[in-house]
């Protein structure tokens, strides 16, 4: 029945027969052959118009009627039949052209503006791509022509003012805002622990199903709803809502970010994310970047655990933060680096979540950071790309003043040493990142670049260039240092502090920083011999040639004798002290390379003073 609907509309608009012998008709046509040239021409447009207006209006009638046609399929006592509804739909738009299509769309959506609740919702879409009973191209089409329709403003889609409302405010939403939004969607503690679950598995199918469509009308429906999330929820409700809940506010601003990351990010193309992300003001990126660093908790299976103790069936949505840095890594416009420098200042900060590998659950103890691995991966592959802008940032030492810290004027070359530390300390020398040369390679041409500049500056140009590279230095010495310091301050309060050789702990920090000092008063208690000997034993097999790492034999051997916390920062000394080597080596002068490595010790001096 709808096919030939179809058809007929198609009989209708290809116009009269060219055979018309009419006489009536046939004496018009004469007349008018007859007349002024300028008559004709304005007849022949009307004519066109006329005939244009009326196929339009033969195409909507005909699309009207098969959107009535369609809404009658599956049509049943209780709930309909969506499945068969939706089947005759992706046939339909299968056998018509895009125009029809797209006029389909709209007008179903016009005549049941709750259909992506139930017949087009895009779980019950993607189901039916699994069972065969549409398949995945048809799927695509109708991805397409959904955005067609969001994109052109279709009432049932696109946003619109709301009066009111949850948030005590006037609001700009979309209908598709409260399929993903609402009290069955993500944030509703009323509902059962279950319904809970699905909340992250609706997301899940709201994106498989847009991203079924490469087409244009997909990839700027992506673009503007998108835009959409970030503007109306992450920074919209910060600056001007009163909301009634404070929590689920929060989850509504990281939760849009979170989406419309997820939307955005495509490894394929990815300018289309980084032009989405420059587009905004810094400081409003930095907002942006805080919230996406907390979509995980909203949009991953961590939060269900945590507060329900239900376990998802489905595996959770990938890392948001993660996602967009892989994606800034694999560009190489100038917005890609300052996105990189952007992230890394902003993901770098002390006492982060995510840089903790292990996290606290009131149920479990102490277990698995969920994203830390993940991140880790992610941070090496952007810095690794990007190293000049981030490292650029990190090892300015600008010497003005942050603060007075223990009597000490801070200034901001110490915060950005710490930042530095934690950088290196998260990636270079981090033994969860395996694949790491690339990284390795390019912090060692960086300081490179650094030495040549000071090997040929004359006399009194080279001391910016000094001042890089001891912080360079110093934010190695500092990744080890704060492990070190970490480890003792935890053994100091369960009272059970384990010494070790202290050769080998004080090659992981900088021979002449004070904190050197305070670690050979704390770790005496195991005789020294025993690590030499470990060492020793192994010979030549104990550090690798090519990574200048410890091998795993060495590793496991250390781990067994004084703890897998100990082991992992005596490697991670011996790494610090091959790329330090690496750092210091190449001078054509001696005074110059003393020059550095006196203002490295100087700033961690400093640094150690400010936390004694």
């Amino acid at each position: 029945m709808i096919t030939s609907v179809s058809k007929a509309a198609v009989k209708l608009l290809a116009g009269p027969s060219k055979t018309n012998k009419d006489p009536s008709t046939q004496a018009s046509q004469k007349s008018f052959k007859n007349s002024d040239p300028s008559t004709q021409l304005k007849g022949v447009e009307s004519r066109k118009i006329e005939g244009a207006q009326q196929d339009e209006a033969l195409l909507n009638a005909a699309v009207k009627y098969e959107a009535e046609q369609l809404l009658k399929v599956g049509d049943q006592w209780g709930t309909d039949d969506y499945s068969a509804r939706l089947s005759a739909f992706a046939d339909s738009l299968s056998k018509n052209d895009e125009i029809y299509g797209k006029k389909l769309m709209g007008e179903v959506f016009s005549l049941d503006s709750e259909a992506m609740e139930s017949w087009l919702d895009p779980k019950l879409i993607n189901e039916s791509v699994e069972k065969g009973d549409i398949s995945s191209d048809q799927r695509a089409q109708i991805a397409e022509y959904f955005a067609a329709a969001y994109n052109e403003g279709h009432p049932a889609l696109a946003p619109k003012k709301v009066e009111g409302g949850w948030r005590k405010r006037d609001a700009i939403e979309s209908p598709i805002d409260e399929h993903l939004f609402n009290r069955k969607g993500l944030f509703d503690d009323e509902y059962s622990s279950g319904e809970h679950a699905n909340r992250v598995q609706k997301v899940k199918n709201f994106l498989s199903f847009v991203e079924s469509s490469s087409g244009p009308e997909a990839a700027r429906f992506k673009q503007s709803y998108s835009q959409h999330l970030v503007d109306h929820y992450t920074l919209g409700l910060p600056r001007y809502a009163v909301v009634k809940d404070a929590s689920i506010a929060q989850g509504h601003r990281s939760n849009a970010a979170g989406i419309a990351v997820h939307l955005m990010t495509n490894s394929k193309n990815p300018e289309s994310t980084v032009e989405f992300l420059s587009q905004y003001r810094p400081k409003q990126r930095k907002y942006i970047f805080k919230q996406i660093e907390k979509a995980d908790f909203w949009l991953s299976s961590r939060h269900l655990q945590r507060n329900w103790g239900y376990q998802p069936k489905s595996a959770p949505l990938p890392d948001p933060l993660s996602k967009v840095m892989s994606t800034v890594a694999k560009s190489d416009s100038p917005q890609a680096k300052q996105l990189a420098v952007e992230l890394s200042d902003q993901t770098l900060e002390k006492e982060k979540f995510w840089l903790k590998p292990r996290v606290y659950d009131h149920k479990k103890g102490w277990v698995a950071n969920p994203v830390y691995h993940e991140r880790v991966h992610a941070m090496g592959e952007m810095v690794a790309k990007h190293a000049q802008p981030i490292l650029d940032k990190w090892t300015n030492h600008d010497e003005i003043s942050v603060g007075n810290n223990s009597g000490y004027t801070e200034r901001q070359y110490h915060l950005d040493t710490g930042k530095l530390g934690n950088l290196f300390k998260v990636t270079l020398l981090n033994p969860v990142l395996q694949d790491k040369e690339e990284l390795k390679k390019q912090v060692i041409n960086y300081s490179n670049d650094l030495k040549d500049q000071i090997n040929t500056a004359k006399e009194t140009g080279y001391s910016k260039s000094v001042n890089r590279l001891a912080m360079l230095c110093a934010g190695m010495d500092e990744a080890v240092s704060q492990g070190y310091k970490k480890l003792q301050d935890e053994r100091a309060q369960k009272a059970e502090l384990v010494g070790f050789a202290v050769e080998f702990a004080l090659s992981a920090v900088p021979a002449s920083s004070k904190l050197s000092e305070n670690i050979k008063d704390s770790l005496k208690t195991l005789p020294k011999t025993k690590i030499n000997e470990t060492i020793q034993g192994l010979g030549k097999f104990a550090v690798d040639k090519t990574s200048h790492q410890f091998t795993q034999e060495a590793k496991h051997q250390l781990s067994e004798l004084v703890g897998p916390d100990q082991a992992h920062l005596i490697a991670q000394g011996s790494y610090r002290d091959s790329l330090r080597k690496s750092f210091l080596s190449g001078f054509n002068q001696d005074n110059r390379m003393e020059l550095v490595k006196l203002n490295s010790r100087s700033i961690l001096n400093e640094l150690e003073d400010m936390r004694n």
